[in-house]
């Protein structure tokens, strides 16, 4: 019988899972998975650093909702891949790392770049292995792909290169596919008896409502039966803006108008939610208020989330199966309408340039088939509470990690895809990735970067300001970032302030990157008390 070396049967299950691509850096010891890949057919997506190849994965599995993988060398490389690796399992994606690491047997340069890298990984990722033995390799890849997938969360690889060059049998066993198991009729029943009983229910959609199946099955839900319906950020973009039940999203951490929403409600059906998305401290006040926690995986319990009922099992199929639920839909349209009236009489308080703005002119100056990839700062919060994307993945951001320097490889992955992208970023999480234009450029990739700066790492210094703190550490000194761009081969614009945006996005193309200043005077309206009071009042006259 011929054989193979364990790299290239790696390579082989890796293709025959439904891999396509691997975002990478080559290095010495994992050079074998590099000829094998290339060999099968896989693409490695070359990256300029490996933090970034990890969240490229990451925001691959999070567009596709597939298996996504990246790779990297041993010590310094593997290790770079953790903060994506820890992203993926906060989120709840399923990302394989397979990183190198010295000769199993005959190392002949002793400790030199050597760490515990499967050690390091097992408390921020699902499950972590080392191979061994080239005849388990096989298998143990399968075990690792079968935890990613079905526990949506990390997994890590180590291939020793003398085990990756070991021949060994070629053929490949795919991984067993998993149905997911649909949750108990009595659990469904006592789900849709507490709906019709309460007065004001309403649905919280987390993350874990971001599907096909799941999508259209809690928009099916809204135009039958009238739930109310809010989201977290990261479940921003579940239902279309037009439809009738979506009331808003959870945008602070601090009460808001849509908190004021959650304050009223009797009942709260937590969709798709991982208390880590967003705290439940601060949305949910009232510990006599009663939770259910409908999820394909049990609910994960924190302060403040004690869920009296948990209704485990497929999302979609849950949903289908509630019925005639009695729904006081002028409850829902009279929140609907309050937030909006909130939100419409905030938006007359913003000055010219203010980052408040930015979400209004990005959305005029995009399509409804665009991806808008943010990366982590202030600016993040006003698009949670503004920008409602017209598809699932219209608004990408990350609010469970939430790690600067991840918006440039959102976008990056999205226009992988042949997604229309534009990545809203700071100066500061900008500088942290910004070499990798000339990944985007080498790729081909069409894109826009809006760089919203300010000098300064602002949501930092408005904590500082907000709690009576001295200024420190927070000023930087950024580059002529037109001539940065430049520099790559990439189109570069400087706008005046953020009513520039919608024209600049409008005529960009290519790789194209634009500079624009924004104050952050607006915060001061983030400080003005309890502003779910606001909707109260509304509601009340």
């Amino acid at each position: 019988m011929s054989t193979r070396s364990a790299a290239y049967v790696i390579a082989e299950t890796l293709s025959r899972a439904g891999v396509y691509a691997v975002f990478s850096l080559p290095g010495e010891e994992n050079l074998p998975m590099v000829e094998a890949l290339d060999a099968v057919g896989v693409e490695m997506v070359v990256c300029r650093h490996e933090q970034h190849a990890s969240f490229m994965a990451v925001a691959h599995a999070r567009l596709t909702g597939r298996l996504a993988v990246c790779m990297a060398t041993l010590g310094p490389g593997a290790l770079n891949l953790f903060t994506g690796l820890a992203q993926a399992d906060l989120i709840g994606v399923p990302v394989l790392a397979l990183t190198g690491q010295k000769p199993a047997r005959k190392n002949t340069e002793g400790p030199f770049q050597v760490v515990d890298v499967v050690g390091s990984a097992r408390p921020i990722v699902g499950g972590a292995v080392k191979v061994i033995d080239s005849s388990t390799a096989r298998a143990q890849l399968n075990d690792a792909i079968s935890v990613a997938l079905h526990r949506r969360t990390s997994v890590l690889v180590e291939l020793p290169e003398d085990v990756a060059e070991e021949q060994i049998s070629p053929t490949p066993a795919a991984v067993t596919e998993r149905l997911a198991p649909v949750a108990p009729s009595d659990a469904v029943k006592a789900l849709a008896h507490r709906i019709s009983r309460a007065a004001r229910p309403i649905v919280l959609a987390g993350v874990g409502t971001i599907g096909d199946d799941k999508s259209a099955a809690l928009a099916d839900l809204g135009r039958r039966e009238g739930l109310g319906l809010i989201t977290t950020q990261m479940g921003n973009g579940v239902l279309h803006p037009d439809a009738s039940n979506l009331i808003g999203t959870l945008g602070m951490h601090r009460p808001d108008y849509i908190t004021g929403v959650v304050d009223q409600a009797d009942l709260v059906i937590a969709c798709g939610y991982r208390p880590v998305e967003h705290p439940p401290q601060a949305w949910h006040r009232n510990p006599d208020q009663p939770v259910v926690h409908l999820h394909s995986e049990p609910a994960r319990r924190a302060v403040a989330y004690e869920p009296e009922l948990e209704v485990v099992g497929d999302i979609a199929d849950t949903l289908n199966r509630l019925h005639d639920l009695k729904i006081d839909r002028e409850w829902v349209a009279a929140q609907k309408g309050a937030v909006a009236t909130c939100l419409a009489d905030e938006a007359t308080s913003y000055g010219a340039n203010s980052v408040a703005s930015v979400p209004d002119h990005v959305k005029a100056g995009v399509t409804d088939q665009t991806v808008v990839a943010l990366d982590n700062g202030l600016y993040k919060l006003w698009f949670a509470r503004r920008y409602v994307p017209a598809s699932r993945h219209g608004l990408m951001l990350d609010n469970a990690l939430a790690t600067m320097g991840a918006g440039l490889a959102t976008g990056m992955a999205a226009a992988r895809l042949g997604k229309p992208a534009v990545v809203v970023t700071g100066d500061g999480g900008f500088l942290m990735h910004g070499p990798e234009l000339e990944t985007a450029r080498r790729l081909g990739l069409d894109l826009t970067v809006v760089v919203l700066r300010d000098d300064a790492y602002g949501f930092i210094e408005w904590h500082q300001d907000e709690q009576a703190r001295t200024r420190s550490g927070v000023e930087l000194t950024n580059p002529d970032i037109e001539a940065f761009a430049a520099s790559f081969g990439a189109n570069a614009i400087t706008v005046e302030g953020p009513s520039g945006l919608t024209a600049a996005l409008q005529s960009s193309e290519g790789i194209t990157v634009i500079d624009c200043p924004v104050t952050y005077e607006c915060n001061d309206l983030l400080e003005q008390g309890d502003l779910a009071d606001r909707l109260h009042a509304i509601v009340a006259t």
